[in-house]
């Protein structure tokens, strides 16, 4: 199914028992990336002519202009990643911590196999709708993280150790203490 020919727009096209292509001994030779071509054989078979007509221009941005994106979007993942894990695992109980950062794994997971699924069931025919339905889910998940975080209340910090929990109530203890007898 994948390796079959799309029809795009009014055109039709050809089903692999449609198409015929008989080696005429021309060469073909493109120099430039990116660009649509069409090559159209015509004449004889013993003196064919090739005539070569370019649809769309070929690429002149560079490659190399994928690196700051390449880079800025690693930025983002490991800062988003370190500053959920920290919360997720402040926030968890002493005997959660595994469970919450098991669920917080498995969020990248899902998200990853709703991918697979909308790729395997093929239901955009034209890229540009497709992502704009990912910008769609997107913007969804940011409202209701917005308001998670908008009506989130904090229970305890769990990231403190017990003993210093102790050790800083006794302190306190002690400056009331002190503080009262010397008034």
């Amino acid at each position: 199914m994948h390796n079959a020919p799309k029809s795009h727009g009014s055109q039709k096209a050809l089903s692999p028992d449609q198409l015929n292509i008989t080696a005429t001994g021309q060469h073909i030779s493109i120099m430039e990336q990116g660009g649509v071509y069409v090559a159209v054989f015509s004449g004889s078979y013993e003196n064919p002519s090739l005539n070569i007509n370019q649809i769309v221009p070929s690429n002149t941005v560079s490659i190399l202009w994928q690196i700051p994106q390449y880079l800025l979007i690693t930025l983002a993942e490991v800062l988003f990643a370190i500053s959920g894990n920290e919360f997720a695992y402040s926030q968890a109980p002493p005997s959660m911590k595994a469970v919450v950062y098991a669920l917080w794994m498995c969020t990248g997971a899902i998200g990853d196999l709703i991918i697979i699924v909308i790729a395997l069931f093929d239901i955009f025919e034209d890229i540009a709708m497709q992502c704009f339905v990912y910008a769609g889910a997107m913007l969804v998940v940011i409202i209701i993280f917005a308001l998670m975080a908008i009506f989130y209340y904090e229970y305890k910090i769990y990231s403190v150790d017990e003993n210093e929990e102790k050790t800083q109530l006794l302190n306190e203890e002690n400056n009331e203490m002190v503080v009262e007898t010397s008034a």
